[in-house]
């Protein structure tokens, strides 16, 4: 029997709300920055992202993509590209376009001046990613952005049971804690850290301990049952 427990510090942004649409950058990286776009096509929606920066020559490298997006899409990853080829002026010429694949940017935005962009560049470009910790430059006239939902406060403190499977949480609800955790077979529940997602923010513990059939229903309606048992506190 597993348990899955993830914490995480609340919901994001909604994309198809449009609140994201915008200019964004870090204040440490002044001259690089991040335009962000939630537009309609035919009744499909797209979210567009460039990203404005310098190459290792130090020349202007800038990049964009789109990406369709769904009506509960929180995080999304944009594939992006660089062009070049027609010449400025009356010498434009469409057919000398060039496409090149630079990589993807994978964005979320906590809250409605906060975003976090991952930027994953292909290994041809000669380049490398990173993360980035962004605030908003500035926001479009007419375009309301509305802040997520709030964090979980955590979870009711004490001893949670199913049959083999126990842990013991916090006084103060928001974190699990190795006393009183034993389960009622006398086996100690083993976590399993997977760390921090880049993309989400979240991070996730696996607790197991041996599990007899039928599984008795905890005092709390937020596991979901099954061979996954799945709950979520606030940190």
């Amino acid at each position: 029997m597993l348990l899955l427990f993830t914490t995480s510090a609340g919901a994001d942004l909604i994309l198809a709300d449009g609140g994201p649409t915008g200019q964004w950058f870090n204040p440490e990286r002044n001259g690089e920055g991040f335009y962000v776009e939630i537009i309609n096509t035919g009744g499909n929606q797209q979210i567009g992202v460039a990203m404005y920066s310098f190459d290792a020559d130090g020349d202007q490298l800038w990049v964009v993509g789109n990406v369709p997006i769904g009506p509960d899409d929180e995080v999304v990853q944009v594939p992006v590209f660089q062009f070049n080829g027609p010449s400025w002026g009356a010498d434009f010429d469409s057919d000398d376009l060039n496409t090149i694949e630079f990589g993807s940017i994978t964005v979320r935005f906590p809250t409605c001046d906060t975003a976090l962009f991952s930027v994953a560049v292909e290994p041809a470009v000669g380049l490398s990613g990173g993360s980035y910790s962004l605030i908003r430059l500035s926001d479009i006239e007419g375009v309301e952005c509305v802040e997520p939902p709030s964090a979980p406060t955590g979870i009711t403190p004490g001893r949670w049971d199913g049959d083999g499977v126990c842990f013991n949480v916090a006084e103060d609800g928001m974190s699990i804690t190795g006393a009183g955790s034993t389960c009622a077979n006398g086996a100690a529940f083993a976590a399993n850290m997977f760390g921090v997602s880049e993309d989400t923010g979240d991070c996730s513990v696996e607790f197991q301990c041996p599990s007899v059939w039928p599984i008795e229903e905890p005092h709390s309606p937020q596991f979901v049952f099954g061979v996954l048992w799945s709950i979520s506190i606030g940190f």
